[in-house]
């Protein structure tokens, strides 16, 4: 199939056969896409910056490929159908009106970035088969509120969720071993964590500047933590520490002018 990038004259196209990377790119009027047919991957940069407002896909797909849909600014919803399986690096990365993604439970492996930007996400239900959660995964998903987490999940990576602004509560599971740098930071909203047990890590500004966290309880299985883990939490009450790290390792964490209470367990 040819490419039709750049083309100001498609408003809406049906696909049957597979098509090249960056086929439809900055086809800004394209608003309809319908995929029918043995269509098993929509492949890089697809549909980047596009005019998309409806996108059926068909049950053959089983991926998304790396920018498939970045920048699809007009495009408010989508339904993954059953048999994706994998979503690409930065996959909906700025589609900053994109509210709900249907399925997305059904999908087992989620590259970096790939709904980073989406700054009007509602919630999301991650699949249980996902055990790494990876980089900037949902960063400046700011309307972002209800989040389930697979539950085997053992590592959240850098920036996962940073400014997730809206984010109140968030439940950790049991299986987690691994918290990376910024994964939360600037959850402004965030009031109450506890870090299960199991932990053994946080990261270098994990919780830095949220604003409303009041308290967090680290577990015995905690062994490090990087710099400025809670620095800007403004209103942080108490951490408890029950681990057995030494105090001078602790003390970097902590804003030079907090005021919190730290209970040793």
């Amino acid at each position: 199939m040819q490419s039709y990038e750049n083309n100001q004259n498609i408003t809406e196209i049906t696909l049957k056969d597979s098509i090249p990377p960056s086929c439809f790119k900055d086809c800004h009027n394209l608003k309809t896409i319908v995929c029918v047919g043995n269509l098993n991957t929509i492949p890089p940069f697809a549909f980047r910056s596009t005019g998309l407002r409806n996108v059926l896909l068909n049950s053959s797909i089983t991926s998304i490929d790396d920018y498939a849909f970045e920048n699809c600014q007009s495009l408010s919803s989508i339904l993954l159908p059953s048999s994706i399986k994998t979503l690409g690096e930065g996959v909906f990365y700025g589609c900053k009106n994109l509210k709900h993604i249907y399925n997305i439970e059904c999908v087992e492996n989620i590259s970096s970035g790939a709904f980073c930007g989406c700054s009007s996400l509602l919630s999301i239900a991650l699949n249980d088969n996902i055990t790494t959660l990876q980089a900037y995964t949902f960063a400046s998903c700011q309307q972002l509120r209800n989040v389930i987490l697979p539950n085997k999940l053992r590592i959240i990576l850098r920036h996962s969720f940073h400014f997730c602004e809206n984010i109140r509560e968030i439940n950790l599971p049991s299986t987690l071993h691994y918290i990376d740098d910024a994964a939360f930071s600037s959850c402004a909203c965030l009031q109450n964590v506890v870090i299960p047990e199991g932990v053994e890590y946080i990261g270098s500004y994990a919780f830095e500047d949220c604003l409303h966290l009041k308290r967090v309880v680290l577990p015995t299985t905690l062994r490090r933590m990087g710099k400025r883990v809670f620095w800007g939490c403004d209103e942080l009450e108490e951490v408890v520490f029950q681990s057995h790290i030494d105090y001078k390792e602790r003390a970097p964490i902590f804003d030079h002018n907090s005021r919190v209470k730290i209970v040793l367990q």
